[in-house]
């Protein structure tokens, strides 16, 4: 997997974060940004690394959301998963702190920077009253990017749904700093 798939995760989070402070919008995560730009985006960051803050002010919060959105499917479709299929199960069952930073430990480094950045952007953006989400509904947005590809569309569907899902993305959205904790006391 390309590291420029990584460093964008990142920079989009940024990027949301910043944007819901100074201006926030309803359904950030489940409005699609204009489809030819930010897959013109898309292709920009991965072929430009080093570029990508300078490709995301041309982008709308919108379609910065739908480019995140699709970096996780890279993730997805190379890896399985940004919580790697080794870790998928402790993950996917983890309802309290301990058991996510647990996870998070096992995650190989770039990975555990991304899903730090995406915890962080979730918490801000449901902090903020005029986004009009929730843990639960960034969770319901989301998963489909962030859980296991494997298995028939019936059974990554279940994935999504389930209240695992939900438990995890509170926990993370929640409990951010408890979570990475030695990430954050570095």
């Amino acid at each position: 997997m390309e590291e420029s798939t990584y460093v964008g995760i990142v920079w989009c989070c940024e990027a949301i974060m910043e944007r819901t402070k100074e201006s926030p919008e309803e359904g950030i995560l489940r409005v699609p940004g204009k489809h030819n730009k930010w897959r013109r985006a898309v292709a920009d960051i991965l072929r430009h690394p080093n570029r990508t803050k300078e490709i995301l002010t041309s982008c709308s919060l919108h379609d910065i959301s739908s480019i995140l959105k699709e970096l996780l499917r890279e993730v997805q479709a190379q890896c399985g998963s940004l919580f790697t299929e080794d870790g998928y199960e402790t993950f996917s069952s983890a309802k309290e702190v301990g058991a996510v930073r647990k996870g998070v430990k096992s995650l190989p480094e770039r990975n555990k920077k991304a899903l730090h950045k995406i915890s962080q952007m979730i918490a801000v953006i449901c902090k903020n009253s005029e986004t009009r989400m929730t843990p639960a509904t960034c969770a319901m947005v989301l998963s489909p990017n962030l859980v296991l590809n494997k298995g028939s569309e019936e059974e990554i569907f279940q994935r999504c749904l389930s209240n695992n899902m939900k438990d995890l993305f509170e926990v993370l959205a929640s409990h951010t700093s408890e979570v990475f904790e030695s990430d954050e006391k570095r």
